[in-house]
């Protein structure tokens, strides 16, 4: 063996390494810190798991924002839809993405926004629909940002060409020349503003989206594209790049997830709830006590819970999903342990004597307050949550229901025959959130602020709007928690149900406990 050789190999191979990875260090440092991103190269360094988790939940909170947007009925990237974009940013505190969007963002935003984009990308890679979710408000993000990108500098120039959109300027000469066919080829363009308009050609193919619609004036295979429409262009070349790199993470995928950690945190992210935690009872300040609740039932609560609370009235029972979800819903708008105690048992009584209560269901009660089992104080279930049960009592009307039994619902809570068909005409569209919303519109007269995403966020919000005040826990959002939906791979079994005559053991009590 030649040891000279080997040794002069050997270095060599190690030069190598190391120049490639000052290469891609130096080009994540050029890439994390320009406004606007293809995200071609993957981001180096340590990222710690807290912040691995905290990065990915914002900007899930971000693309949902961008979902909601796409349903209040505004044209997408009018003036209207992005301030409904921005103040929905605003409300959650998302302060990185503002900055983006606003076009001044810091350093530690870019940085934010580029590692962000990579976990997501990791965990929505795992399907066509989740890919196809992930891609369509990725690219609105994208979109939005590169609007507010107002003037073609340098900066921006340099952006596109370096992701092989070579933009050739129009003279002005060529502009009055093409004037009377630009303005028929354009839409949406003045006469008077057409020639204050800067154009710019790119070969056709690059401009298919435009050319589909009708919207550019084709000669001698090049587009005659506006400045104002610039966007579809690049956004076809980020569609195209993120498509390929999300089947390109999928195949390495197995490979991410030999860490067990990282794969307890990607999987089901997509069913995530990212709003406030209603984990915690409120305060003797807003207390509630058991009077209180058919009042507020008929007044406040969302129709998932007036039917569980309307039920129980009449048949003096639940079943175990109905219970959870009920109960735990009484316990985060202000209704305390003893309070809940009392209210379970007054009901539950009437049809089983008071020491079969305490055998059976007077633990589950302290269990979901905290004070019982591992002594954890449960969240209020999402919407999210509730979507996926519809089974046990549990669910949601707008989902769950059937068109007849949907419409008598809404007909005894006062809905007219107008506003039950355009609520029940969303239901049909499998938008029971919308159609929730449109419910509390109808009831309360107002615009709601924001989406319902909560059954307690529907509470809290009609209480601001009938009583005029504001809870301790109403101002602002609480994000220091993010809580995932845990949705059960298959129903609870029917031993779980309260119903049952068998007592359990704790440990018992705790497996129902996990499986909720």
């Amino acid at each position: 063996m030649d040891f000279k050789v080997e040794m002069g190999s050997a270095w060599a191979t190690a030069q190598q390494k190391q120049n490639l990875r000052r290469h891609v260090q130096q080009s994540d440092e050029t890439s994390c810190n320009q406004p606007l991103q293809m995200y071609l190269v993957p981001p180096t360094g340590d990222v710690s798991l807290e912040d691995f988790d905290i990065l990915a939940a914002e900007r899930l909170q971000v693309l949902r924002t961008f979902e909601r947007a796409g349903h209040v009925g505004k044209q997408k990237f009018s003036s209207e839809w992005v301030d409904f974009v921005l103040a929905d940013l605003r409300r959650q505190k998302l302060t990185t993405y503002t900055q983006l969007l606003s076009g001044s963002a810091a350093p530690e935003a870019l940085r934010r926004d580029h590692v962000s984009h990579f976990i997501l990308r990791l965990a929505y890679c795992r399907s066509d629909e989740l890919r196809t979710w992930f891609v369509q408000h990725e690219l609105d993000l994208f979109r939005l940002r590169f609007q507010t990108q107002t003037r073609m500098d340098l900066e921006i120039g340099n952006f596109l060409a370096d992701n092989g959109i070579h933009l050739e300027p129009v003279s002005e000469e060529t502009v009055r020349r093409l004037r009377d066919q630009l303005q028929a080829a354009t839409a949406r363009l003045t006469a008077s503003a057409l020639e204050l308009t800067q154009w710019y050609t790119v070969p056709f193919v690059e401009a298919l989206e435009l050319v589909r619609a009708r919207r550019v004036l084709l000669a001698a295979g090049q587009a005659y594209i506006p400045a104002h429409d610039l966007g579809s262009i690049v956004a076809a070349k980020f569609r195209h790049h993120l498509q390929h790199a999300l089947a390109m993470a999928r195949r390495l995928l197995p490979v991410v997830e030999e860490d067990a950690r990282l794969k307890t945190m990607l999987n089901d992210f997509d069913k995530r709830y990212t709003g406030r935690d209603y984990s915690a009872a409120k305060t003797d300040e807003n207390a509630v006590t058991p009077d209180m609740l058919d009042e507020l039932s008929s007044q406040s609560f969302p129709p998932c819970m007036r039917q569980l609370h309307e039920r129980l009235r009449a048949n003096h029972k639940l079943l175990h999903g109905g219970r959870m979800q009920y109960g735990l819903f009484l316990k985060a708008i202000g209704l305390s342990l003893d309070n809940a105690i009392a209210f379970w048992r007054e009901e539950f009584t009437k049809i089983m004597d008071s020491d079969k209560f305490h055998k059976q269901y007077l633990y589950n009660i302290r269990h979901n307050y905290g004070q019982e089992g591992k002594r954890t104080s449960y969240s209020a279930h999402p919407c999210s949550k509730i979507l996926a049960a519809g089974s046990n009592d549990s669910g949601c009307p707008f989902k769950h229901y059937d068109k007849d039994h949907m419409g008598k619902m809404l007909r005894a809570y006062g809905i007219d025959k107008e506003g039950s068909a355009e609520v029940q005409e969303l239901a049909a569209r499998s938008q029971p959130q919308l159609a929730c919303q449109k419910y509390w519109e109808l009831v309360h007269r107002r615009p709601f602020e924001g989406v319902v995403q909560h059954p307690n966020q529907y509470y809290e919000e009609s209480r601001k709007a009938l009583t005029g005040s504001r809870t301790k826990t109403d101002r602002g959002l609480d994000r220091s928690r993010v809580i995932r939906a845990n949705v059960p791979a298959t129903p609870a079994a029917p031993t779980a149900d309260w119903d049952s005559d068998v007592e359990m053991s704790e440990e018992q009590q705790l497996t129902l406990e996990r499986a909720d």
